[in-house]
């Protein structure tokens, strides 16, 4: 839920070019970490 909210937090406090400078490094963090966990969320280790 988290990753959806985040843009709208973060571009108006840093302004357009700072703020997409965090969200992309932010999803470039977050997704694959999210992407790569989801087998042990499936198999419950």
């Amino acid at each position: 839920m988290w990753t959806l909210c985040y843009p709208l937090f973060v571009i108006p406090i840093l302004g357009t070019r700072n703020g997409m400078i965090m969200v992309v490094l932010f999803y470039l963090i977050i997704l694959p970490m999210a992407y790569l966990g989801l087998g042990e969320w499936d198999y419950g280790f």
